[in-house]
C-alpha cells in the first residue's frame, strides 16, 4: 500500500458473478476475455452464492434449484470445471441453503440456511407488514463442516429468521451474518456461534450481501436494495459509513484493493466505484441477468500467508474452530457427544479426493480427477479440433436420452423406407404383367380365331411341349351353302328369276299338251330350278314392315325457294 493507493501484486484478479444458472468469469486485464461456463453442469441450476478457497485453491458455490453445495478447483482461463458435491442432504434437514463463506485458515466451510416453511413465506412476501406476527421466529441456521461436507454442526440457530449473507473473518475468529427477517440486522459471533453481538439493527431493511475488506480493519460491506444504498462498518458496530445511494437498487458487492464491485438486478449491470464512496462510477459489464454474488479472486486478495492458524498444532478428533486471540477449540458434528479428553464418540469418515486442477483450454471441462473433457475437440488439453464423427460420437455419449431417440427415429425411418421399397415393386410387378398380357397375340387357323396370353401361357420351364400333327382335309365337290342369308338379296333375285322365266318360256307352253293333265311348266321348272331360298320360309324384310303412307311434301313459297335465284337450273349441283 502506497499512501491511499493499494494494489495487488501478481495475476490480474478475476471476477466471479454468480448469475442464475452460470457462474460469468471476467477478466479485469483483458477486458474482452469472458467465461460464461466456469461452471460445467448439464443440469439446471440457479446459482445464488459462490466464495473461494485461496490456500488450497478451491470454488464453492451453492446450488439453490438442486439444494446441494458444491465445490471445484479453481477455473483457470477459457475453462469450465465439473463439481463435486459436498456430502450434506440438506433435504434431509428439511431446509435450503442461503449463503456460504470458506475459512481459508482452517479449510472449515461455514453455509446459511433457510428452513423450508420460511422460504416459501421469505419468496412470497411483498412488504413486511404482510407478514403474520406469528412468522418472527427461528427459521434460519448456520452450519460447520469440514471443506468436504463432513462432520455438520449447527453452530447459530434461533433469533435467526431469513439469514442471506455470511462472511469469515479469520484473523479475528469471528463471523458474521445477515438476517433479512421480521428483525433485519448484521450480526457476528466467534466461529463456535458463541458471542453473539448485533451491531447493527437501525435503518435496515433487507440486506441480501457482505463481503469484508481485510486490509481496513476487517471493515464488513452490506447491500441493502430496500434503501438502494451499501454501507460499511467495523466489526465492533463502529464508525458506520454510507458508500453509496444509487436508485439502480445494489444487490450483491465485493471489495478487493480500492475498489468496491457492485452488481444491480434493476440494470443488470456491474459497476465499479472506489471503496470510500468518491470518484464517480464506472459500468464494467452488462447484460448480467440475476446476479446473486460477486467475489473476486486473486492470489493476494485475503492475507493467506502471513496468518496462521491456531488449529494447525490442535489435536481435534473431528472439527476445530479458530477463536479470537490466536485460539481455537474443538467441536464434534450433530448427534455425536463430546468425551472428557475433547475427543468425540462419532466415527470417523474418510475424505473425500480434493478435485485437481487442469490446463484444459477451448472450453473443455475438467473433471476431478484432472482430466479433460474435451466435447467436440481432442488432444490431453482439448487443444486440436476434432472430426465431425467424434463430435456426434461425443454428443450422444453425453446425452443418452437423446442418442435413444435418435437411434429409435432411425430404425423408424428404414422400416417406413422398407414398407415404401415393398409398395412399390408390387406394383411395378403388377404392371409388367399387365403390359405382357397387352402383348398377346391373335392366330387363325381356317374359321377359329385364338389368342394367347402371355402371363397364362405355360411357360417352356413349366411343362414338356405337346407337338401337333397337321392332317389335310379336302374339300367336298358339291358346293356347300353359305352359313347366312340375305333375304333382301334373295327376294330381289327371286324377282329377276321369275320375269327371265317368264320372257323366255312362252305362253303355249304353259297349257297342257296332252291328256294326262301334267303341265310342261312344272315339268321344267321340276328340273331346271334351283333351290328354294330361306326367304320362301322367313317373310321378307319388305314384307315384314307395313307400308306407311308418306306425307305429302311441303310447298315451299316462292320467296323461299332459293333455286329461283339461279337463273340456269343446271349449275345447281349436290355441292
Amino acid at each position: 500500500m502506497t499512501g491511499k493507493d493499494c494494489r495487488a501484486k501478481g495475476d490480474p484478479p478475476l471476477i466471479m458473478i454468480a448469475a442464475d444458472g452460470e457462474v460469468v468469469q471476467l477478466n479485469l486485464a483483458h477486458a474482452g476475455e469472458t467465461n460464461r461456463h466456469a461452471i460445467g453442469t448439464l443440469e439446471k441450476n440457479d446459482i445464488i452464492a459462490i466464495d473461494f478457497d485461496p490456500r488450497r485453491e478451491l470454488m464453492f458455490w451453492i446450488d439453490g434449484q438442486q439444494r446441494k453445495v458444491y465445490r471445484s478447483a479453481l477455473p483457470k482461463g477459457n475453462q469450465s470445471h465439473a463439481g463435486q458435491e459436498l456430502n450434506i442432504d440438506f433435504k434431509n434437514l428439511k431446509s435450503s441453503p442461503s449463503a456460504l463463506s470458506i475459512d481459508y485458515l482452517t479449510g472449515n466451510i461455514y453455509i446459511a440456511a433457510i428452513s423450508d416453511e420460511e422460504t416459501a413465506g421469505f419468496i412470497a412476501r411483498k412488504r413486511r407488514d404482510a407478514e403474520q406476527a406469528g412468522s418472527k421466529g427461528s427459521g434460519g441456521t448456520i452450519y460447520m463442516a469440514k471443506s468436504d461436507g463432513r462432520y455438520l454442526r449447527t453452530i447459530i440457530k434461533g433469533r435467526l429468521h431469513i439469514p442471506t449473507a455470511v462472511v469469515t473473518l479469520p484473523q479475528m475468529g469471528r463471523i458474521c451474518f445477515a438476517d433479512a427477517g421480521f428483525d433485519a440486522k448484521i450480526e457476528c459471533a466467534d466461529m463456535d456461534g458463541k458471542h453473539r453481538d448485533v451491531i447493527v439493527k437501525d435503518l435496515i431493511y433487507s440486506p441480501t450481501s457482505l463481503t469484508v475488506d481485510e486490509g481496513k480493519d476487517n471493515r464488513i460491506y452490506w447491500a441493502d436494495p430496500k434503501y438502494r444504498k451499501v454501507e460499511s462498518v467495523l466489526p465492533d458496530g463502529g464508525k458506520r459509513t454510507t458508500v453509496i445511494l444509487d436508485n439502480r437498487m445494489p444487490w450483491a458487492i465485493d471489495v478487493f484493493e480500492n475498489n468496491l464491485y457492485w452488481a444491480s438486478k434493476e440494470s443488470q449491470d456491474l459497476f465499479v466505484q472506489d471503496k470510500f464512496g468518491r470518484g464517480r462510477i464506472s459500468i464494467l459489464a452488462s447484460s448480467i441477468p440475476n446476479a446473486h454474488s460477486i467475489r473476486i479472486h486473486q492470489r493476494f486478495a485475503r492475507d493467506t500467508s502471513r496468518t496462521i492458524s491456531a488449529c494447525s498444532q490442535a489435536a481435534c478428533s473431528h472439527l476445530c474452530a479458530e477463536l479470537p486471540l490466536n485460539t481455537y477449540t474443538c467441536l464434534c458434528p450433530d448427534g455425536s457427544p463430546q468425551l472428557e479428553d475433547g475427543s468425540c464418540a462419532g466415527t470417523r469418515v474418510d475424505e473425500l479426493p480434493i478435485p485437481k486442477q487442469c490446463e484444459c483450454q477451448n472450453g473443455g471441462i475438467c473433471q476431478l480427477d484432472g482430466y479433460c473433457d474435451c466435447g467436440d475437440f481432442e488432444g490431453e488439453k482439448c487443444q486440436k479440433g476434432s472430426t465431425v464423427s467424434r463430435q456426434l460420437i461425443g454428443r450422444f455419449g453425453s446425452n443418452a436420452l437423446l442418442a435413444a431417440l435418435l437411434f429409435v427415429s432411425l430404425l423408424a425411418c428404414v422400416a417406413l423406407m422398407a414398407l415404401v421399397g415393398t409398395n412399390l415393386y408390387r406394383k411395378r410387378l403388377l404392371l409388367f404383367k399387365k403390359n405382357e398380357a397387352a402383348d398377346g397375340a391373335v392366330s387363325f387357323h381356317g374359321n377359329v380365331i385364338s389368342f394367347s396370353n402371355p402371363v397364362l401361357d405355360p411357360k417352356p420351364s413349366d411343362a414338356t411341349p405337346v407337338e401337333y400333327g397337321m392332317i389335310p382335309l379336302q374339300a367336298d365337290t358339291v358346293a356347300s351353302s353359305t352359313t347366312f342369308s340375305n333375304p333382301v338379296y334373295e327376294m330381289e333375285e327371286s324377282s329377276d328369276t321369275q320375269s327371265i322365266r317368264s320372257s323366255i318360256i312362252p305362253s303355249s307352253l304353259t297349257e297342257t299338251s296332252n291328256g294326262s293333265g301334267t303341265s310342261r311348266v312344272q315339268s321344267f321348272a321340276s328340273t331346271d330350278m334351283k333351290p328354294e331360298p330361306s326367304s320362301s320360309v322367313i317373310a321378307p324384310h319388305s314384307d315384314l314392315r307395313p307400308n306407311v303412307p308418306l306425307p305429302p311434301r311441303r310447298m315451299l313459297k316462292e320467296g323461299n325457294d332459293k333455286t329461283m335465284l339461279v337463273s340456269n337450273t343446271d349449275e345447281v349441283t349436290d355441292v
